[in-house]
C-alpha cells in the first residue's frame, strides 16, 4: 500500500509560520481570530470562499460535499527523507527493538507514522510513551505534542481528480489573498530618525491597551536612560486627516520622533501554499480526518485507564514506572513507541526505578518497540541494553553529511522536520597529511613478512612500526612486547625475502650503516621548526599511542636536538593526555595515528592537526577524521548488515560511508569497552558541557573561601557572580561572592565532572543558542536574527579589548601579563567609570569560558557591560587611536552595549521572574530551558556551602575548583 498524502489544519501563523519556527504561540480573540504573537498579525482559521456564483458552480459540479462559505486553512505536510523512510517501512514490519539516534529536538512526524500503521495495519493496538502538554491555555495555542497534534491530522489516499484542466479552472475563477485571511487593524506606527548615528527605525504596533502619549513617554524614557536627558530633540503627531503637530524638546537632541495611529493589514505576505490548497478542493470529499477514523486516548494518571476502545493510546512518562509499564501490559500493544527514551535511561546514572522497569520491559517485550534517542549525552547509558536493540542511528556527522547535502524539499511544520533546522558542525581545528613515500615500502615489507610468518608477537611489531617517530636500534629505540628489529630479522633469516627485508630497512631506517634516522622523525622536526619559524608563541604536540613511547621520544629529543628552545615548545604526550593541556599561543597537533574513539576533533583547542604516515595509515585517520568516528560515544555510527532490520534509506546511506576493516575494529573494541563499563575514564576526559581554562588567583589576593561539609573548600574572587537554584520553585537567583560571604552558607553549587563550579549563565547562553537560532530579537533600532547573533554582539567589546591585548603582544613582542597591564592602564586614561587598572585586568580581561555550540564555539564573559554606554564609546575611541586598523567606531559601541543589556535582561527574565514577565513568543523556550535546567540539576555533582569566609591566599591557587587540599593555600 502507498503512503497517504498528508495534510493538517492545527493553526499557524500564514505571515511568519509561528509557532513552527520559533515556537512563539498563537493568541486566541474572543472572537475566534488568531493572533501571532511574533509578527502581530491577526489571521481566521479558515479561507473565506468569494461569494461568486462561478466559484460555487465549479463545487457543486466537481464535489458531493462541496466545502462551505470558509475552508479551513489546511497545510501540505512534505517530510523530509529520513521520516518517509519509516513511513514507508514500519507498516510493513511485525517484530524488533530499535533505537533511533534523532537529529532533531522532537519527533513531529510521529502523528502521521502512527496513522500509517493503523492505515496498513487496521487492528494494530499502538502505545506512544512521552511527555503530553495536558496545560495548555484556552487563550492560546504554542507547538503541539504528538497528541495534541493528532486532531488536526488529515490525509486523502486517492489523488486521482488531479485533472490539470480542472486546476486551471479552480485557479481562474478562486483568487487568494491576503484579504481572504489577514485582518485590518489600528496600529500605532512610529518612526524614530537618530541623526547622530543616521539610523531611521520604523515600526507599527497594536497594543489596545496602549494611548499615543504612553507610547511617547514609554520611548522618551528609553532614549533618555539611554542617551541623557537631552537625548530627544522633537516629536511630531499626526492625527487621523493627516495633520502635524510637533514638540520641540531640546535643540541639542539627536532623535526626532514621528508618531500616528493609521489602520493597516496585520499581515504583510500570504506565506500560504495556495496551490497545495488547490488540489485538498478537488480532492475534498477523499479528505480524510484522522479523529473521525481512529479513537486515541491519553492517561496521564492512573484514575481512568480504560483504552480497550482506543487504536491509540497515549501514556504520560512521568507516572510512576509501576503504574506506567502495568497500563502498557494491560493494553498489550503491538507497537510502542518512546519519543524520549533517554528520560528513562538517564536514570541509570543512579540505578531509579524508572531505569530499572525500562530495563526489565525491554527485555521481555515481544511487541514492536521504537526508541527516539534525543540526548547525545545519553547514548553511552544504553550499553547495558546494546543486545537487545538495533541501532539507527542518524544524527551521526557522516550520515547527516549525506544527506544535507542533497536537495531538501521538506517544510518545516507540525508534523514534519526540515534539514534547515540542523546545523552540521565542522572541524574547526586546519587538518593536513603529509605522505611519507619511504613508509608506504615499510607497509608493503611488512605484508610480505606476514605471509611467511604471521606470529602474534610479528604482527604487533609490524603493526605499530609505521606509525613510531622511534629509531629502531640503540638506546630508546622502538619495540612491542620486547620485541625489537633483530627478533624480526632472525624470525625471517633463511627465507628468500631476507635480503629484500634487511635492504628496505636499512635504506629507510639506517639500521647498521650509518647514523639511524627515522623519515617520520624527520617529518616531524621539519613541522616544527616550520611552525616555530612563523610563531615562536606556538605550542606543538607530539600526540603518540602510548606513554612508553612518548618517554623514549623524550630522551631522543634531549639526545639529538641541537635547539634547546624547540623542547620548550614541544610536548610530547598520548591522546588521552591531550585534553589536559593549554597553551596561551595557537597549538598544533603532530600525530602518526588517528585520535582515540572518545576525542571529538569539533571540541578541541587545538588550531591545527599534522598527521604523518605511509598511504595505508592516511586512508585509514582520513576515514575516522571524515566520518567522525572519533564521536563514537555522543553521535555514534552504526553500520546495519542486511540481517538487521532498518529503513532501505539507512543501507544506501551507509553504504557509501568507506570506513577501513582495521577501523571498524576499533569500533567494536570501543563497544566492548562500553558494555563493560570502562567507558567512564574517557567520558570524565572528553564529555565536556563547556571548557574552562585553569583560572588562577594570584597570591596576596582576598577572595572569599567557601568549604561543605566534607570538608573541601574553594577559593572564589570576591566579584564572582554566583547562580544558585531556589529549593522551592523554578527560580535562579545570585549573590555576588564578596559582598556577604555568610549570605553563602547553605547554598549549593553545581560542578562539572572536572569538579568546577557550574554556572546557569552557562547553561542559559549554550541551551538558548542551540534553541533559538532563528528567533528574532528587537530591540531600539537593532535586530539580531538568531541568539547566538545577539551573543556575538553582547561580547563584542570585550572581544575587542582582548584583540587589542593580543596586538600589543605581537607588535612589542610583550608577553600577556604585561600586555594586559600595559592596556588596563591606558584605558583608565579616558575617564572610564571603571577607574582602577586592577579591576580592568581582573574582570575585563579574565580569559572567558568556552561553550561548543552546534554554531561552533562561543565565548563567555564574567563582566556583561560597562557601567553606560558612554564608557563603551571611549574603549572604542581608546582602542581606535590605539590601533586604527581596528576600524572600530561609536556606532559598533552602542550596539555591542545595547546587545549586552538586552542579553542581560532577557537571562534574568527566563532565571529569575516568572514566566508571565516574558512577552508570550518566549514562554516555549522558558519551558524547554527549566526542563533542560531540571535535567542538569538531577545529573550534576552538588558542593552544599556549610561555610564562607573572606581570606587572603598567600600562594597562587586555583580559581572556581573545588580543592580537598584548600589549606595549604591560606596557611
Amino acid at each position: 500500500m502507498e503512503p497517504a498524502y498528508y495534510y493538517h489544519d492545527y493553526p499557524v501563523c500564514p505571515n511568519c509560520k509561528e509557532p513552527v519556527i520559533t515556537g512563539a504561540p498563537l493568541l486566541i480573540e474572543d472572537d475566534g481570530t488568531f493572533r501571532c504573537s511574533s509578527c502581530d498579525a491577526f489571521f481566521s482559521p479558515a479561507v473565506h470562499l468569494p461569494e461568486n456564483e462561478g466559484v460555487h458552480e465549479f463545487l457543486t459540479k466537481n464535489l458531493k460535499e462541496p466545502p462551505s462559505e470558509e475552508l479551513p486553512l489546511i497545510w501540505p505536510i512534505k517530510n523530509n527523507v529520513i521520516e518517509k523512510s519509516y513511513l514507508s517501512w514500519l507498516p510493513n514490519i511485525s517484530e524488533g527493538k530499535y533505537l533511533i539516534t534523532w537529529p532533531w529536538r522532537n519527533i513531529r512526524f510521529l502523528p502521521v507514522l502512527i496513522c500509517e500503521c493503523l492505515r496498513v495495519k487496521g487492528d494494530a493496538k499502538i502505545v506512544v510513551i512521552g511527555e503530553i502538554n495536558t496545560g495548555e491555555s484556552k487563550n492560546e495555542l504554542g507547538f503541539p505534542d504528538p497528541f495534541s497534534a493528532l486532531g488536526s491530522l488529515q490525509y486523502i489516499e486517492d489523488m486521482s481528480k488531479m485533472d490539470s484542466g480542472d486546476l486551471r479552472n479552480l485557479r481562474r475563477l478562486l483568487k487568494i489573498d491576503r484579504k481572504n485571511v489577514f485582518k485590518k487593524k489600528k496600529k500605532i506606527h512610529y518612526r524614530i530618525k537618530d541623526s547622530k548615528n543616521r539610523h531611521t527605525t520604523e515600526i507599527s504596533v497594536y497594543r489596545p491597551e496602549m494611548t499615543i502619549r504612553k507610547c511617547i513617554n514609554r520611548i522618551l524614557k528609553y532614549y533618555k536612560n539611554l542617551y541623557g536627558m537631552n537625548a530627544v530633540r522633537s516629536i511630531t503627531q499626526k492625527d487621523g486627516k493627516g495633520d502635524k503637530r510637533i514638540k520641540k524638546l531640546k535643540d541639542e537632541g539627536i532623535i526626532a520622533i514621528s508618531i500616528e495611529e493609521r489602520e493597516e493589514w496585520t499581515g504583510k505576505k500570504l506565506n500560504f501554499p495556495v496551490s497545495d490548497l488547490f488540489h485538498v478542493i478537488l480532492n475534498y470529499d477523499n479528505l480524510t480526518r484522522f479523529k473521525d477514523h481512529f479513537k486515541y486516548d491519553c492517561i496521564t494518571d492512573v484514575r481512568d485507564t480504560d483504552t480497550s476502545d482506543s487504536s491509540v493510546v497515549f501514556i504520560s512518562q512521568t507516572l510512576e514506572p509501576e503504574k506506567l509499564f502495568g497500563i502498557v501490559e494491560e493494553c498489550n500493544p503491538d507497537i510502542v513507541f518512546f519519543t524520549d527514551s533517554d528520560y528513562f535511561v538517564n536514570e541509570r546514572l543512579f540505578n531509579g526505578r524508572r531505569w530499572q522497569k525500562f530495563r526489565e520491559f525491554l527485555r521481555s517485550t515481544e511487541c514492536t518497540v521504537l526508541m527516539f534517542s534525543l540526548r547525545p549525552d545519553s547514548r553511552h547509558l544504553y550499553r547495558d541494553l546494546q543486545d537487545s536493540f538495533t541501532w539507527h542511528t542518524w544524527d551521526c556527522i557522516p550520515i547527516l553529511d549525506i544527506l544535507t547535502g542533497d536537495e531538501d524539499h521538506s517544510r518545516p511544520s507540525p508534523f514534519s522536520s526540515s534539514f534547515s533546522e540542523i546545523s552540521v558542525p565542522g572541524i574547526n581545528a586546519e587538518i593536513e597529511y603529509i605522505h611519507l613515500e619511504e613508509i608506504d615500502r615499510i607497509e608493503e615489507i611488512s605484508e610480505k613478512i606476514l605471509k611467511i610468518d604471521n606470529g602474534k608477537n610479528v604482527r604487533r611489531y609490524l603493526k605499530y612500526l609505521p606509525q613510531t617517530p622511534l629509531k629502531l636500534r640503540g638506546p630508546h629505540n622502538y619495540s612491542n612486547g620486547g620485541w625489537v628489529i633483530d627478533n624480526i630479522l632472525n624470525q625471517i633469516l633463511d627465507t628468500p625475502i631476507f635480503d629484500e627485508v634487511k635492504n628496505t630497512f636499512e635504506e629507510v631506517y639506517s639500521i647498521s650503516s650509518g647514523p639511524q634516522r627515522n623519515p617520520i622523525l624527520n617529518s616531524v622536526k621539519e613541522i616544527i621548526e616550520a611552525e616555530l619559524s612563523e610563531d615562536d608563541r606556538k605550542s606543538i604536540f607530539i600526540a603518540l599511542r602510548s606513554s612508553r613511547e612518548t618517554k623514549s621520544l623524550k630522551k631522543t629529543f634531549e639526545i639529538d636536538e641541537e635547539n634547546p628552545d624547540v623542547l620548550d615548545a614541544v610536548d610530547i604526550c598520548t591522546w588521552n593526555d591531550l585534553p589536559t593541556h593549554h597553551g596561551e599561543g595557537p597549538s598544533v597537533v603532530i600525530a602518526t595515528s588517528y585520535p582515540p574513539i572518545g576525542y571529538s576533533l569539533n571540541d578541541t583547542d587545538i588550531d591545527k592537526f599534522y598527521f604523518i604516515g605511509g598511504s595505508t595509515a592516511i586512508e585509514k585517520i582520513k576515514s575516522v577524521v571524515n566520518n567522525r568516528i572519533t564521536e563514537q560515544i555522543t553521535k555514534p555510527l552504526h553500520i546495519p548488515s542486511r540481517k538487521e532490520r532498518a529503513p532501505e534509506l539507512l543501507f544506501e546511506i551507509t553504504g557509501k560511508i568507506h570506513v577501513p576493516e582495521t577501523v571498524k575494529e576499533d569500533i567494536l573494541e570501543f563497544e566492548r569497552s562500553i558494555e563493560s563499563g570502562s567507558y567512564s575514564k574517557i567520558s570524565n576526559s572528553y564529555g565536556k558541557t563547556y571548557k574552562k581554562r585553569a583560572r588562577t588567583i594570584r597570591a596576596g589576593t582576598e577572595c572569599v573561601l567557601v568549604i561543605n561539609e566534607m570538608n573541601c573548600g574553594m577559593f572564589i574572587p570576591s566579584h564572582r557572580l554566583l547562580f544558585f537554584k531556589d529549593e522551592t520553585v523554578d527560580r535562579i537567583e545570585h549573590i555576588r561572592a564578596g559582598d556577604k560571604p555568610e549570605n553563602l552558607q547553605n547554598r549549593t553549587l553545581l560542578l562539572d565532572e572536572h569538579g568546577f563550579y557550574t554556572s546557569f549563565k552557562v547553561l542559559f547562553t549554550r541551551f538558548m543558542i542551540e534553541i533559538a537560532p532563528n528567533l528574532k530579537i528587537k530591540r531600539s533600532y537593532y535586530t539580531w536574527n538568531g541568539f547566538k547573533e545577539l551573543v556575538d554582539d553582547s561580547y563584542e567589546w570585550l572581544r575587542n579589548i582582548r584583540n587589542a591585548m593580543k596586538k600589543l603582544m605581537d607588535a612589542r613582542d610583550w608577553n600577556e601579563n604585561r600586555a594586559k597591564d600595559y592596556l588596563s592602564e591606558y584605558l583608565v586614561k579616558y575617564d572610564l567609570n571603571a577607574r582602577n587598572p586592577e579591576y580592568i585586568r581582573d574582570h575585563w580581561l579574565s580569559d572567558p569560558d568556552i561553550i561548543l555550540t552546534s554554531e561552533g564555539h562561543v565565548p563567555v564573559f564574567d563582566v556583561e557591560h560597562p557601567k553606560g554606554i558612554s564608557d563603551v564609546e571611549k574603549i572604542y575611541r581608546a582602542l581606535d587611536e590605539l590601533f586604527p586598523e581596528m576600524c572600530l567606531d561609536d556606532e559598533k559601541a552602542r550596539r555591542s552595549y545595547i546587545a549586552s543589556r538586552t542579553l542581560q535582561k532577557l537571562r534574568r527574565k527566563f532565571l529569575t521572574d516568572e514566566k508571565q514577565s516574558l512577552h508570550q513568543r518566549y514562554h516555549r523556550f522558558h519551558d524547554e530551558l527549566w526542563k533542560e535546567i531540571n535535567y542538569v540539576l538531577k545529573r550534576s555533582d552538588k558542593f552544599k556551602i556549610k561555610d564562607a569566609r573572606i581570606v587572603k591566599v598567600k600562594i597562587d591557587s586555583p580559581s572556581m575548583k573545588i580543592l580537598q587540599d584548600y589549606k595549604r593555600y591560606i596557611t
